[in-house]
């Protein structure tokens, strides 16, 4: 996040990576505070669904760069 600049007026977040075993643990937390006002009903599904999906598509895009560099090792 840049400040002053995107929807949100701040935020926080902490991406915590483990070995296990095998597999790598991601623990992503995040708090956002957006700069709009949207309907107090729907909105907040909305952007946890929006957030989620952004973190599911980087995280395939990270996987996918680790794999390609594993397999270019010697």
């Amino acid at each position: 996040m840049v400040h002053g600049q995107g929807d949100f007026t701040d935020g926080d977040c902490v991406w915590r990576i483990a070995e296990a075993g095998d597999w790598t643990r991601l623990h992503y937390e995040a708090s956002r505070t957006i700069a709009f006002w949207i309907p107090a009903v729907i909105g907040p599904w909305i952007i946890r669904r929006t957030m989620r999906e952004y973190l599911e598509s980087s995280v395939a895009a990270l996987e996918q760069i680790a794999n390609q560099a594993a397999g270019s090792r010697p």
